[in-house]
């Protein structure tokens, strides 16, 4: 798929790909089970799983993208819920 986007959140329990076309239309939704001691492996995981489903490789899904937007719900919910360690900002 050339010059297309990739959108991904780490979520607590999954992690979210979305992989657009050059004309920024959807072109496939993955989901793929989080692991937060290694947050990349569902990165790697969903892009794996994104590319499937376009029945193409990862490789050859991340080697036309032109940008990678990357959201990290975990974090949000880590300041939401109270949870981690603790943090101010200034």
């Amino acid at each position: 798929m050339n010059e297309s986007y990739i959108g991904i959140d780490i979520g607590g329990t999954f992690t979210d790909c979305a992989a657009l076309d050059a004309a920024g239309r959807i072109a496939t939704i993955a989901k793929a089970p989080s692991n937060r001691a290694d947050p990349a492996e569902g990165v790697l995981a969903a892009i794996a799983v994104a590319a499937g489903n376009l029945g193409i490789g990862a490789a050859d899904l991340l080697a036309g993208c032109r940008f990678v937007i990357h959201g990290c719900t975990v974090g949000t919910n880590a300041m939401v819920e109270r949870k981690g360690v603790a943090t101010a900002l200034i």
